[in-house]
């Protein structure tokens, strides 16, 4: 029996990091298990071993992640994610919600093409365009898993770096929100912090916060006590994400995905041109694609630090 879904203000909640945590480390680990268990059920019926190691494998993937907003209508948070396969190492970049886009499906923001996934194609191929890359993979998530989610794993711990205050737009004074240090979050909680656009740069500082929250839930699902509920966990996300990762095609890479350095995740906010650039009095964000598409083809390449270069020499035997 399944549990009734419980509707509250968290079904706000647009952490699109969570994506990258669940499609990544939740559902494949759990791929990664099953087929370690039982093998590959032949046509029949017969338990046959495969081993998807053999399957031919990208130096890189791209993948694109998404949050939709509360009436599933708007991508509300986006980021483009680059996998080094060869170097197991994650490049992450936010893509503002509001980037200024002459697609005419659009309504001059980016967030608007998917329409509530009638046009997911439409929207994967304005990422690749704006970014000149390929798109591997795609997962865009629907809010109202991440309540369970956060309770299935007993909230979350993250280790904040400064004190987060937010403003009473109705009266004009901050209030103390959480300290610093670090905490455990329940679900409205989270939805409080990454909604929070209080800042000076208002969604710069909270596409860094996205990605801060990214690297906790990481954390937080590999932990020793939360590791035995990824079945449950993969189950509310296949139920609501839309994506083309495949069984077959996440195998190939679930191995090299555990060794991912968690404390190096390289990830950055999309350049930005103007910020409060406008069009037919409509606010929207002009950000400055060059640069981006610098950075992920010439800042996104792993090369080893020289300090930790071994150098041997070898001895002849003449």
């Amino acid at each position: 029996m399944k549990k009734k879904k419980k509707k509250s203000l968290c079904t706000k909640i647009t952490i699109v990091s969570l994506v990258v945590t669940f499609i990544s480390v939740a559902l494949w680990t759990l791929l990664y298990k099953v087929n370690n268990m039982v093998g590959i059920i032949a046509s029949n019926g017969s338990i046959q071993e495969y081993n998807y190691s053999m399957e031919p494998k990208k130096d890189n993937l791209s993948v694109l992640f998404a949050g939709v907003d509360k009436d599933g209508l708007r991508t509300d948070s986006i980021i483009y994610a680059k996998y080094d396969t060869v170097n197991n190492k994650l490049y992450m970049m936010s893509i503002p919600r509001d980037t200024y886009t002459d697609n005419p499906l659009a309504t001059y923001k980016i967030n608007s093409i998917y329409y509530g996934g009638k046009y997911t194609k439409e929207f994967v191929k304005e990422i690749e365009q704006l970014l000149d890359v390929s798109i591997d993979y795609y997962a865009i998530i629907d809010l109202d898993t991440i309540p369970a989610v956060i309770e299935e794993i007993d909230g979350l711990t993250i280790t904040l770096d400064e004190e987060i205050w937010k403003l009473n737009k109705d009266t004009g004074e901050w209030y103390f929100v959480f300290p610093e240090g670090e905490q455990t979050l329940n679900a409205e909680q989270v939805e409080t912090l990454v909604r929070n656009r209080d800042y000076a740069d208002g969604d710069i500082s909270r596409g860094k916060m996205q990605r801060k929250i990214l690297t906790a839930l990481i954390q937080n699902m590999m932990s020793a006590k939360n590791i035995l509920k990824l079945p449950t966990i993969a189950n509310v996300i296949l139920e609501n994400t839309n994506t083309n990762v495949t069984v077959r095609e996440a195998m190939k890479y679930i191995s090299e995905l555990k060794e991912i350095n968690l404390e190096d995740i390289t990830s950055v906010n999309m350049p930005i041109a103007d910020i409060a650039y406008k069009v037919n009095g409509t606010s929207c964000v002009l950000v400055n694609e060059q640069e981006a598409r610098r950075i992920i083809s010439e800042d996104w390449i792993y090369t080893i630090p020289e300090e930790n270069t071994t150098y041997t020499t070898q001895t002849s035997n003449e």
